[in-house]
């Protein structure tokens, strides 16, 4: 065809495998990735059931003429997985296992985004827009309401963006050096961009700034390198090491990524 379209899904525990992204290459016309993201398969029973005035309908029942593509499904046993699992007793009820597990389904969105922007050579990529059975993978659901991540997602899938990398671990003991490379990735307007980092690690003191960047129209480039010792806390800590790229004065991209 006109363009080389390639589908991605890493497994749950996969992620130095999705840095092949970084690799992908273009051979004279132009590469997307037509299809990305980890494929959890979780949807809210209860909300389901809810706007069916409590009934089950087929999508929670046996897949209908046979279909049994995906038995977690297929057989009707969805609802009962759950308690049988004892997952009532972590997340309560199916919203929250459902909110917690659409979370989960963003950061892999973001990490593959993230990888996708490193390399110049993949021209787009398509998500899954709308949850259809038996692939509720959607950024909206059955019903066509917001997923609760729906709102972060216009921070990281702009033109114009910058990524933030850490290639190795992100779990740090106090007084170990954290090193990340940071990326600009222009395809916003097809003049040159020119700009500035600023960083900051939230709730902490360490931030700087890497003071001037230039990046050429399609183009992806490494900006820059943030390094510092992580912070002594009194307990573990789950924080976000941000990023704003700015052209005079204005933030034009932000992004982060998540240490522990």
């Amino acid at each position: 065809s006109d363009l080389d379209d390639w589908h991605y899904y890493p497994q749950f525990n996969v992620f130095s495998d999705v840095r092949e992204l970084i690799e992908v290459r273009s051979h004279g016309r132009p590469v997307t990735v037509g299809e990305l993201g980890p494929i959890p398969y979780i949807c809210n029973a209860d909300k389901i059931k809810a706007k069916w005035n409590g009934k089950k309908p087929w999508i929670l029942g046996v897949a209908p003429n046979g279909f049994d593509a995906h038995a977690l499904w297929a057989d009707g046993k969805y609802e009962e997985r759950f308690y049988t699992w004892g997952l009532d007793k972590i997340y309560g009820d199916f919203t929250k296992l459902t909110e917690a597990s659409d979370w989960y389904y963003f950061e892999g969105l973001k990490q593959e985004t993230d990888l996708m922007r490193m390399n110049a050579d993949i021209a787009g990529y398509m998500a899954w827009f709308a949850d259809t059975t038996f692939h509720p993978v959607g950024l909206i659901d059955y019903f066509r309401e917001k997923k609760v991540f729906c709102d972060e997602l216009s921070k990281i899938w702009n033109q114009t963006a910058v990524v933030v990398d850490i290639p190795t671990r992100r779990n740090y003991w106090s007084g170990e050096s954290v090193r990340a490379d940071v990326y600009v990735s222009h395809f916003g307007d097809n003049d040159q961009l020119q700009g500035s980092i600023r960083w900051s690690l939230e709730g902490s003191d360490p931030q700087g700034t890497i003071s001037a960047f230039s990046v050429g129209p399609a183009q992806a480039t490494p900006v820059g390198r943030i390094e510092f010792r992580a912070p002594t806390f009194n307990e573990s800590k789950s924080m976000r090491l941000r990023v704003e790229a700015q052209r005079n004065g204005a933030i034009i991209a932000q992004n982060y990524v998540t240490l522990q």
